[in-house]
């Protein structure tokens, strides 16, 4: 039995590829914790980020054979990534229903407001995928424009130019439909 402790993560990809359970193992004990760290910052539950974790390894696993990583790391950092923004999207676009609402009356502000909600999440989910993540990064999660080019390696100039566009484009959006709320009352 090989020492896969001392290989490197490319010898342990060649070995995975071949099906090595051994070499697998690994690495999911050489990145876990780390992938772990990353997916709790952003999602502040413990539960949800190793769900995020576990579903990165599994899908490494089931796409062993076909996948071409350079650096592993920054692949299991870029699925954790997409998956943490994934979910975070989908928390945004989760219909409010009757029981999660308070026990207070609801009334047409209330109304108008989870209404707003909705449509603001489905138009920042119409944004092109950089521009939605970037956008996200910033509004959501709360990252400044140095850590966001440093996370999806892009430049700071980059960055503002994505936060320019979306912030127009949801200007443009919604504009009509705020005006429409605000004529009615």
């Amino acid at each position: 039995m090989a020492v896969y402790s001392l290989h490197t993560d490319e010898q342990l990809l060649q070995s995975l590829r071949d099906g090595g359970e051994e070499a697998y193992t690994e690495l999911y004990e050489r990145y876990w914790k780390r992938m772990f760290a990353m997916a709790f910052l952003r999602l502040e539950q413990r539960e949800q980020a190793e769900d995020v974790v576990q579903e990165v390894f599994t899908s490494l696993w089931q796409k062993r054979e076909e996948l071409q990583i350079s650096s592993l790391e920054a692949w299991l950092a870029t699925a954790v990534k997409y998956r943490v923004i994934s979910l975070i999207n989908r928390r945004l676009r989760r219909e409010i229903s009757t029981e999660e609402l308070p026990d207070t009356p609801v009334t047409d502000v209330t109304i108008d407001y989870h209404f707003l909600e909705r449509q603001l999440a489905q138009e920042i989910n119409q944004l092109p995928e950089k521009c939605r993540l970037v956008f996200t990064y910033s509004r959501e999660l709360g990252y400044s424009n140095k850590e966001i080019a440093g996370e999806l390696q892009i430049s700071e100039k980059a960055v503002e130019k994505h936060i320019t566009h979306a912030r127009k484009k949801l200007a443009v959006n919604l504009r009509s439909l705020l005006h429409s709320l605000f004529s009615l009352w």
